[in-house]
């Protein structure tokens, strides 16, 4: 079974696509991206992207850009 899933990336300066810095306090840090790695559905990133520039939009990246990939699960 192939499943569709998102993640948040940030396109650098050297055109590399590179893992969304964490944010907060140094002993409460929120990762833009879920503990899993990825998103179910694009909504669902989308929401959370908005709850991330509400919380740090100072320090948000402008070269955010949402990745679609596909995993492979085996079996049922």
């Amino acid at each position: 079974m192939i499943v569709k899933k998102y993640a948040w990336k940030e396109l650098s300066n050297d055109g590399l696509l590179k893992d969304v810095e964490d944010e907060g306090s140094y002993y409460s840090r929120e990762s833009l991206n879920p503990y899993s790695g990825s998103f179910d559905t694009e909504k669902k990133a989308i929401d959370a992207l908005e709850l991330w520039v509400e919380s740090y939009k100072f320090s948000i990246g402008s070269n955010l850009t949402l990745v679609t990939f596909y995993e492979v699960n085996s079996g049922s």
